[in-house]
Formats: C-alpha cells, structure tokens, sequence
C-alpha cells in the first residue's frame, strides 16, 4: 500500500524569512477571482493586462488597508465598485509612505499572477525539443525525420570505398559462386545485399587498425552532425520560403487527418479544415484548401463539401477567398510565389495549352471559381510546338502521372513564358528535348526539322540520355528517366525510387499485354452476361444492404472526389486527403444468425444455389446490438472510398455444372471485388480440379458474406507462394510451400505430402481464418497463374493437380467451418 504523505505544517507569516505564500488566506481569496481574467486580458495585450491590473489593486487596497502588515489577516467585507472611497488626511511623510506601499503590493500582485499563470502553461519537455509532444507533431507537418543511428564501422567502409575496393572483390566472388552453381545464386543475376554485405566485412576485417578506428569515428561524427542539425531544426522557428511552405500544404491532409479523426472519436462531432491564403504553387494567387472528415448517412455517404458542392463553392470558398483580399496584399501574393527558374519550378503550375498528359491535369467542374478568386494576372498561353526540335530516339514515353519528375534546363535564348511553368511539362514526348546548357546559342534552324544525317553535323558534346534500359524477368525494357545515364548506385535514395516506380509501370504493363497474347481472354472474349435470375418474393421487409456490401475497399472502389479540394486548379492531394484509412474493427462487423437448420447441413452439390444462400441471410441477418443488420451498422467507421454494393449476374453460365467443366456460377449479389476476382480466374479453363477448388473459395466467401476485414493472409515466405504467381505469372515448378500456411494438426505421408482425409483433424487456427480480397483469394490466384503457366506442358500437370486439391481440401473444410459457424 503507497505511503500517504503527511501535510506540511506551515511556519507562522511572522516567522518566516521570505516572503512565499505572502497571499495565502483572505488576500489569495480576492485574488484568485480574477486569475482567468488576467489571464486573458495578458493575451490580448499590454494596455488590456494594465487596464485589468488597475481595476484589481483598486479592489484589493478598498478591502485591506496599506497600512497592515503582511502576516496579520484582513477582515474581508463585502466589495462594492461604485462606492466613493474617502481619502485619508496623511501629511508628506505618511503620503510618501502610502505610495511606497502601494507600489510594493501592486508589484507583488502582478508577479502573484505571472508566476501561476506560468505554472498553468508550464512545459517542461519544452526544454528539449525531442522531448516536446507539440515540436515533434509539428515536425511532421515540416518534413523534418529522425536521423538514422550511426552506422557500423563497416557500413560506413561501403559507404567511403564501396566502388574502388568492395566492388571488384564482389564481382569475383560472385562470378565464382555462380561458376560453382552456388544454391545462393540460383535464379539471381545480382548478389544480395547480404552477399554484399559479408564481403565487405571480410575487406574491412583486413584493413588496418588505424584505417579502421578513423572510419569508425567518421560514422560517429557524422551521427552526431545529423543529430545536432535535427535538433537545431527542431529548435528553429519554420522557414518562411515558398518552397518550404509549399511542401507543408502539401503534407497537410496527411498530418490533419489523424487529428481529425481523433476529434472525432473524442466529440462525436464532424469536423472540416479550411486553409486559405497565397499558395506558392499557383504564383501566389489566393486560393484554399480543405480536409473534411466524415460523411452524412445519404445513400451517397458524403462529406460535407460534397453534400451540396454549389453552395459550398459559393457560400464557404468564394467567401473566405473574399476575405483573404482584405488579409493579404498584391507583393504578399507575389512573394509567396516560387521562382521561376525552370529547375526550381518543382510545384509551378502547367501552362493550359500544354498536354501534360497528367491524370492531375483533368478538368474539375466542381473548382471553377479560380479567376473570381485569384488577384494575379491570367497565366500566358504558350504556342504549342508542331515541329520536333531534336530526333526522336527511344520507344515511345509512358504517360507521365508524377508531377516534377523531370527537369531538364531551358537554354537561354529561348524565351520564358511569363506564368510559372512546370517541371513536369519539360518532357511528354521525346521529341521535346532542349540542350542541357543553358548558356549555349541554340544554331538557326528555319525548317525546325530533324536532320537525317547527324553525323554531318558535328555536335560540342553528346546528347543526354533520356531512357534507362534494365533487364528483367521477362526481358530487356527500356523506359523514360530523367536520371537516365547516371549509375544506380550514385542516385539518392528518392531517384532510385523514382526510377523503381518508372521501372515498375512499364514492367506491368508488358507483363498484362503478355498475359493477354498468351491466354486471351479479353474484353471481346468474354461471353455476354446471362439474364439476371428471378428474384425470391419477400414478405412484408425490403432486404436492407448487408454490412459486407458497404464496406469499401482500396482494391475495388470506384473513385470519388477527393476532399482535399484546392480551389480553381488541378487536384493532386494524396489519397488520405478526405479520411484516414482505418480497419474496420471486428465489433463493427456485423453478425447473421440463422435460426432455421443445424450445423453442417449445406451440401454444396451440383445444384447449389449460392444467390439462394444470400437471400436467406438477408431475411435473418440481426446486428450485434438486437436491431436489424443495416440499422446496426457505424456509418462514421467506415472508411470507404465507392461503392461495392453492385449487382452482378453470372458470366457465363446461371447455373452451376456436374461435370466440373465449367466454372461455377457467380452469386447475383456478390461485391465488385468477388465479381472482377472471378472474371480473371476464370478466363482460362483449368479443368475440373480447379474449378472444385474455385467453387470452395466460393462457398467460404459467401459464408463469410463477402466481408472485408481488416486482417490479412499471413505473409511469411509470401514472395515464393503468391508474390511469384501474381507478379511473374510465369512459373514452371511447384513453389515450396511453406508450413506456416498449414493447421498445426495437419501431417505428411510417407512420400512427403500433406495427407488428404474425409475428416479434419483438429480446429482451423488464425492463420488460414482470412477472407475478403486480402484473404485465401491470393492463394487461389496463385494456382491459376501457374496453371496458366503450365497449360501446354502436360508433364508439370501432376504437381499442379496436387496442389489444387491440396488447397480445395483446406478450401472445403475452411468453407464448412465458416457456414456451421454462421448457424451458431
């Protein structure tokens, strides 16, 4: 049990040696009153905090007389403001006596009050920024970043000398290993950065000890120079440049969302971020921004911009526009701007007349108020090129979606436009390229054509790369990139990534028209949709919308308007803009209880109906408090994006097959996300295995009704199961499929295969207990792309075939679990 302290006994006021605690009794009863006041009266100003100052000495000299001393009590009567106060017949010595006193108390009150409003606003993590709650939130809002711990003493080696003393012995090493057909080798055309990594231990382990101390300080000075300009940051006031204010609007929907999501949750109150003033991307012209977080329960569930976009345009933006005239000046808005050098012009805004082809760059009808708003001058329309400047070279460039990803610098003597242009405008075409000095002459060029022979024409220096050519595993691509020439390893961690995404985008989509030319399946491949199936008659009750077909998910949801809306421009805000994605809670989730029938008396046969099943869930669904399904459910939880409520008739057939055949029949009210997952999988006939298989992962989704939680198939060794299938789709062998995937009760046979029983042999634990688009469906993804993979290679068929059954064994019994679940 805590020790209670016992109070401390006061010494006497007559006793003491200070003057702590002078106020304590009547005195402190006067003042107290009046400390909220004062304190709002110091936050206006100085005239106010004298103003109120004056009107509380008055009351406290009219109820304790000057003349008693400190430690005696006054007796308080009561206090009257309009009373007339007689004064005293005092001669020159007790009038001089008076002031003093008065004087002195007067400073003692004022002092009385500073130091307990202080102690009120008292921070003491304020002392260390790293410490400090509110430095490290609004470091968020700055871009500011934990710098790393010092590195190793051998990481900092890589760092210095990675390329004149790691890098050859590597090559040689590796060279050898794959000579030797080294298990580590095998399917890489590049080591590891473990393989790396054990090299240059091995280099640094033979260096000096003298070499190895001084690089071992260098990575711990350098540790310390980043920890000390962090924290200097920390301590510093924010930057005022239009490059650094630009940035914190643009990360403001980010660090505002989580905010007010949290005023949510601690209000139950709705609430919308208006931001309005110069923005330096658009020149400085007065615009604003919003981030609104949550949604009414129409059935579009929109935020509150979105409820009525005219009126809020017209009431809210156009108004506060109206007020940031009066709060800002034409050479305020004209500071504000970004440079217009071309190779700082990083958020400039694109010129009107230039195909930027830009998804950011589309027209928005709900912003249409930007020359109404904006006091600079309209931007100058630039003629557009109709003659290439230079040869084209290189494939075609993808269409750019990345705003600032290329910069190339403008010569001289060409002449700028007179608005801000964009960065991102420089290259959409690569016969757009202009001269990488640009202090050099561009030569006269009347008909503006290419020349057909180059070579005639001598050039001071040769042209700059514009496209990177890599090897992946589907061949040589070639793509756009503006560090096009630069080695990998000399590029900041954001090129490299940049040139990773660039890579990526243009792997896919060879990799989609790949699939297309191989297996087909098409658009125009598709059989037309059969005829909706007649509908079961309902008694007396609408069937409400389930729980599962309104939850919303990143994968499947058709896009809405964004609510980071900035007014009179192109949209480009991240996706968080409008709300925080969050998992929807499972207590959220709504729970059917099917009264009629007993465990396990589905049979899913040749016959089965699975629109059938939907509609007996509709008609007893309850939700977890009592009250119907629909009624049950948190409007303001959900963070969706779109709808997922869409009917869909079957494909291909309305009917399921005996003979396997064909695939089975698609549910008439299953989500978008089930109905796209199904047309993939079923492009390509893989025989009956598959397609058991497929009609398992059915009946497990319908049993879980189609929900989207927020938990996820479990990851571990994904890269060789699901990641390889989905992304390379071009897998000749049997992946090894890991043990964490199955039930602990499960065993092999003597041949070193996972035993296939009539019954189960235990419960299904949390590893395989995943559904919804983040579920098994990867899994069963994972069988159609290798099968794909193997269709013409009728050896490979057995390992395939017995890997299907292997997971329609786990399907079935997951898909019986979850309907005996459903009956509880």
């Amino acid at each position: 049990m805590a020790k209670t302290r016992k109070p401390r006994t006061r010494i006497p006021k007559d006793q003491r040696r200070n003057l702590r605690f002078w106020a304590e009794g009547a005195r402190e009863d006067i003042l107290q009153p009046h400390l909220d006041g004062y304190s709002r009266a110091r936050d206006v100003g100085w005239v106010a905090e004298r103003e109120y100052l004056q009107r509380v000495c008055n009351e406290f000299h009219a109820r304790v007389s000057w003349r008693l001393p400190d430690h005696e009590e006054p007796v308080l009567g009561p206090f009257d403001p309009e009373a007339v106060i007689e004064e005293e017949e005092l001669d020159a010595e007790e009038e001089r006596r008076q002031r003093e006193r008065i004087e002195l108390l007067n400073a003692r009150i004022r002092r009385w009050f500073i130091y307990r409003i202080s102690r009120r606003h008292r921070q003491t993590a304020g002392l260390d920024p790293r410490k400090d709650p509110f430095a490290l939130l609004l470091s968020q809002l700055s871009g500011l970043s934990v710098p790393p711990k010092a590195r190793q003493a051998y990481q900092q080696f890589m760092r210095e000398s990675h390329a004149e003393k790691i890098a050859p012995v590597v090559v040689e090493r590796w060279a050898a290993a794959r000579a030797d057909n080294d298990p580590e080798t095998v399917g890489r055309k590049e080591p590891k950065a473990g393989f790396r990594a054990r090299i240059a231990r091995e280099v640094f382990a033979a260096l000096p000890q003298s070499e190895k101390d001084a690089i071992a300080k260098r990575a711990k000075d350098e540790a310390a120079e980043a920890k000390l300009q962090y924290e200097k940051a920390l301590k510093a006031p924010p930057p005022n440049t239009p490059e650094a204010r630009q940035a914190c609007l643009d990360r403001l929907s980010d660090f505002m969302a989580p905010i007010l999501r949290g005023i949510y949750d601690a209000t139950g109150c709705q609430s919308t971020l208006l931001v309005g003033g110069p923005m330096p991307k658009y020149g400085g012209d007065l615009r604003t921004l919003h981030v609104a977080y949550g949604r009414n329960k129409t059935a579009g569930a929109v935020h509150f911009p979105q409820w009525n976009r005219e009126r809020f345009n017209t009431n809210v933006l156009k108004f506060m526009t109206e007020y940031l005239q009066t709060v800002y000046t034409p050479a305020d808005c004209a500071n504000a701007a970004l440079p217009t050098d071309l190779l700082q012009a990083k958020y400039t805004m694109p010129n009107d007349d230039l195909d930027s082809n830009s998804s950011d760059e589309e027209d928005d009808d709900d912003n249409t108020d930007a020359s109404d708003d904006s006091l600079g001058a309209p931007p100058v329309k630039k003629q557009r090129r109709t003659k290439p400047r230079t040869a084209a070279t290189g494939p075609p460039l993808p269409k750019s979606t990345t705003a600032g990803t290329a910069k190339r610098k403008r010569p001289a003597a060409v002449q700028l436009p007179s608005s801000p242009e964009p960065s991102r405008q420089l290259s959409p075409e690569p016969s757009r390229q202009l001269s990488p000095e640009p202090s050099r002459q561009l030569p006269p060029e009347p008909s503006r054509q290419p020349s057909r022979q180059p070579s005639r024409q001598p050039s001071p220096e040769p042209p700059h790369p514009t496209h990177t050519t890599m090897e992946t595993p589907v061949g040589v691509i070639t793509f756009l990139d503006p560090t096009a020439g630069i080695p990998y390893d000399e590029l900041t961690d954001q090129q490299q990534r940049d040139r990773n995404v660039l890579r990526n985008k243009v792997f896919g989509e060879m990799f989609r028209k790949d699939l297309h030319d191989k297996f087909g399946g098409g658009p125009d491949d598709v059989s037309p949709p059969a005829p909706p199936k007649a509908a079961k008659p309902k008694t007396n009750r609408v069937a409400k919308p389930r729980r599962s077909q309104r939850i919303s998910t990143t994968l499947t949801a058709e896009p809405q308007e964004d609510d980071m809306d900035v007014d009179g421009g192109p949209q480009s805000p991240p996706a968080s803009a409008s709300e925080p994605h969050t998992p929807v809670p499972d207590d959220d989730m709504e729970v059917d209880t099917i009264v009629d029938g007993s465990p396990g008396d589905t049979q899913i046969g040749p016959n089965y109906d699975f629109n059938e099943e939907l509609d007996e869930e509709d008609d007893d669904g309850i939700g977890l408090d009592g009250e119907e399904g629909a009624d049950a459910v948190n409007h303001q939880g959900d963070s969706r994006d779109g709808p997922t409520s869409i009917s869909t008739t079957p494909i291909d057939t309305p009917e399921a097959h005996p003979s396997g055949s064909e695939p089975p029949e698609c549910p008439t009210k299953a989500p978008q996300w089930f109905v796209h997952a199904r047309e993939q999988l079923i492009m390509v006939n893989l025989g009956p295995h598959f397609h058991a298989a497929l009609t398992a992962w059915t009946r497990l989704e319908l049993a879980c009704k189609f929900q989207t939680p927020g938990h996820s198939l479990l990851t571990t060794s994904r890269p060789d199961i699901v990641t390889k299938w989905i992304v390379g789709a071009r897998g000749q062998k049997q992946p090894a499929k890991p043990a964490a995937m199955q039930p602990d009760w499960r065993v092999k046979d003597d041949n070193g295969r996972w035993t296939i029983t009539e019954e189960y042999g235990g419960e299904w634990d949390d590893k395989l207990l995943h559904w919804g688009p983040n579920g098994l469906l990867s899994v069963v993804a994972g069988l159609y792309f290798w099968g794909c993979g193997i269709v013409n290679q009728p050896g490979l068929h057995d390992d395939w075939e017995s890997a299907v059954l292997d997971v329609c064994w786990i399907l079935e019994g997951l898909a019986s679990f979850h309907e005996q679940f459903k009956r509880r």
